[in-house]
């Protein structure tokens, strides 16, 4: 969609979500942006899922909770 001049806004807080849209920025070589808003005076921060993810607290902590979830799995 973007080749094509379409701009699309999502909010979400899911670590998945954004995992999926890397994985699309880094498969079909194109540029997805994401930002990111801290809560001390609501600090923007830019950056391309094309790079990778970024450090994040929210995903930080879902990545935490989902690794601590698999490893009951083989426990």
């Amino acid at each position: 969609m973007a080749s094509m001049g379409i701009s699309i806004f999502l909010a979400t807080h899911s670590y998945f979500v954004l995992r999926r849209f890397e994985w699309l920025a880094r498969k079909h070589n194109e540029s997805i942006g994401l930002c990111s808003l801290y809560r001390d005076g609501i600090t923007p921060k830019f950056y391309n899922l094309q790079d990778g993810m970024p450090s994040n607290p929210i995903i930080d902590v879902s990545l935490e909770l989902y690794e601590q979830n698999v490893l009951l799995d083989f426990k």
